[in-house]
């Protein structure tokens, strides 16, 4: 599980209200789990120098703008998705790909499933990480 106090710094503001607002995190406060949290995962690259992929659970309001921001512009994604994180994802392969197939300004490298329900539900949002920035959030945020 992801350490609470450090998510700040690397998920931005945005992000980091964002979970705060989720149903999964409602949860975890109620059962007193407050210093870590499920609500933020990393799945690690199978091989080096492949990508990290983060995951957020966020609030609803949170995914539909990231949503519709990245169909928009990829700089409209830096203020919410936070410096470190939008530099990361910049760095990702797949973002790297992309750029070298010259697909328009939007990207595939963050990703949002939202609820089939418009009812509040959290939704995930996806981040493509380079392989340098899933090691070092690896180490940073997930305590063994």
């Amino acid at each position: 599980m992801a350490d609470v106090e450090k998510l700040d710094s690397r998920l931005g503001g945005y992000l980091f209200e964002g979970l705060g607002a989720t149903r999964m995190r409602h949860r975890e406060n109620q059962r007193r789990v407050t210093r870590f949290t499920d609500t933020v995962r990393l799945h690690v690259a199978h091989r080096e120098g492949e990508d990290f992929k983060l995951e957020v659970w966020v609030a609803l309001s949170i995914g539909k703008a990231i949503a519709q921001a990245k169909m928009k512009s990829i700089d409209d994604l830096e203020t919410l998705l936070g410096g470190y994180l939008f530099e990361a994802m910049k760095a990702s392969n797949w973002r790297k790909e992309e750029e070298r197939t010259k697909l328009p300004g939007c990207t595939g490298a963050v990703n949002v499933s939202l609820p089939n329900a418009d009812d509040d539900s959290d939704c995930k949002v996806e981040v493509m990480l380079s392989f340098e920035a899933g090691q070092f959030m690896w180490a940073e945020l997930f305590p063994s």
